[in-house]
Protein backbone atom coordinates (compact mmCIF):
# COMPACT_ATOMS: atom_id res chain seq x y z
CA UNK A 1 0.00 0.00 0.00
CA UNK A 2 2.74 2.40 0.60
CA UNK A 3 3.89 2.00 -3.22
CA UNK A 4 0.21 2.99 -4.03
CA UNK A 5 0.23 6.27 -1.64
CA UNK A 6 3.56 7.11 -3.23
CA UNK A 7 2.57 7.45 -6.65
CA UNK A 8 -0.47 9.19 -5.47
CA UNK A 9 1.32 11.84 -3.95
CA UNK A 10 2.88 12.66 -7.19
CA UNK A 11 -0.42 13.24 -9.22
CA UNK A 12 -1.27 16.65 -8.75
CA UNK A 13 -4.52 17.30 -6.66
CA UNK A 14 -4.36 14.30 -5.06
CA UNK A 15 -4.99 13.89 -1.45
CA UNK A 16 -5.57 10.46 0.69
CA UNK A 17 -7.68 10.99 3.79
CA UNK A 18 -8.15 7.30 5.42
CA UNK A 19 -6.80 4.29 4.67
CA UNK A 20 -7.27 0.42 6.12
CA UNK A 21 -4.95 -2.06 6.92
CA UNK A 22 -6.83 -4.00 4.13
CA UNK A 23 -5.68 -1.95 1.40
CA UNK A 24 -8.91 0.70 0.97
CA UNK A 25 -8.06 4.39 0.51
CA UNK A 26 -10.64 7.29 0.71
CA UNK A 27 -8.63 9.85 -1.67
CA UNK A 28 -10.01 13.34 -2.95
CA UNK A 29 -8.85 14.90 -6.19
CA UNK A 30 -9.37 18.64 -6.57
CA UNK A 31 -8.83 20.30 -10.01
CA UNK A 32 -10.36 23.96 -11.04
CA UNK A 33 -10.91 21.77 -14.61
CA UNK A 34 -13.61 19.07 -14.28
CA UNK A 35 -11.57 17.68 -17.19
CA UNK A 36 -8.25 16.81 -15.97
CA UNK A 37 -9.93 16.06 -12.67
CA UNK A 38 -11.66 13.14 -14.14
CA UNK A 39 -8.78 12.22 -15.95
CA UNK A 40 -6.89 11.94 -12.64
CA UNK A 41 -9.86 9.93 -10.91
CA UNK A 42 -9.16 7.28 -14.21
CA UNK A 43 -5.20 7.81 -13.94
CA UNK A 44 -5.73 5.96 -9.94
CA UNK A 45 -7.22 2.78 -11.90
CA UNK A 46 -3.76 2.77 -13.79
CA UNK A 47 -1.50 3.14 -10.33
CA UNK A 48 0.70 -0.66 -9.74
CA UNK A 49 -1.18 -1.94 -6.91
CA UNK A 50 -4.14 -0.35 -7.40
CA UNK A 51 -7.37 -3.04 -8.11
CA UNK A 52 -10.34 -1.06 -8.43
CA UNK A 53 -11.30 2.61 -8.37
CA UNK A 54 -15.39 4.26 -7.53
CA UNK A 55 -16.52 7.63 -7.86
CA UNK A 56 -18.47 7.89 -5.12
CA UNK A 57 -19.08 11.48 -4.86
CA UNK A 58 -18.40 14.69 -7.11
CA UNK A 59 -18.92 18.16 -6.87
CA UNK A 60 -18.10 21.13 -9.39
CA UNK A 61 -18.89 24.54 -8.99
CA UNK A 62 -18.67 27.36 -11.93
CA UNK A 63 -17.66 30.98 -11.76
CA UNK A 64 -21.13 31.96 -11.09
CA UNK A 65 -22.17 29.74 -7.84
CA UNK A 66 -18.91 30.87 -6.18
CA UNK A 67 -19.06 34.52 -7.38
CA UNK A 68 -23.17 34.31 -6.07
CA UNK A 69 -21.92 32.97 -2.70
CA UNK A 70 -19.06 36.08 -2.17
CA UNK A 71 -22.17 38.17 -2.78
CA UNK A 72 -24.76 36.28 -0.21
CA UNK A 73 -21.92 36.51 2.24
Amino acid sequence: METVKTAFAYLDGVEIHAGEESGKLVVTVEDPDYRRCIDTVSELAYVEGVLSTALVYQHMENDEDATEEESAS
